[in-house]
């Protein structure tokens, strides 16, 4: 017996392509983090550093040049590497507010 599938999602879900400036962010205090996708209220990143939830989060999108800063908190995490000395963890994060995505970005994100 097939159950149906429920979204519980808020926002449509952008992937992320690494090639994209909106593919990279840094939480503070300056750590790299890999966007996974990334919605208007929210992003999956991963990251070599611990991710605790319920943590308060200040955010940067974009890897060269800051596309957007906010706040917001971690909801959850979990590790999703561990191997060779190396550790990395994925983060779902939930922002103070909307990203407001640039087109051009979202739109080579979502194709690229």
């Amino acid at each position: 017996m097939a159950f149906p599938v429920v979204e519980r999602r808020a926002w449509p879900r952008i992937s992320m392509s690494e090639s994209t400036n909106l593919a990279w962010g840094r939480v503070r205090p300056g750590w790299p983090a890999l966007i996974i996708n990334l919605s208007e209220g929210g992003a999956l990143i991963e990251t070599a550093s611990r991710l605790l939830p319920g943590t308060s989060i200040e955010f940067q999108l974009g890897k060269s040049t800051p596309v957007w800063r906010g706040s917001g908190r971690v909801l959850r995490s979990y590790v999703s590497m561990l191997g060779s000395g190396r550790i990395r963890y994925r983060g779902a994060l939930m922002f103070s507010e909307k990203v407001l995505i640039p087109a051009d970005e979202g739109n080579e994100a979502a194709h690229g």
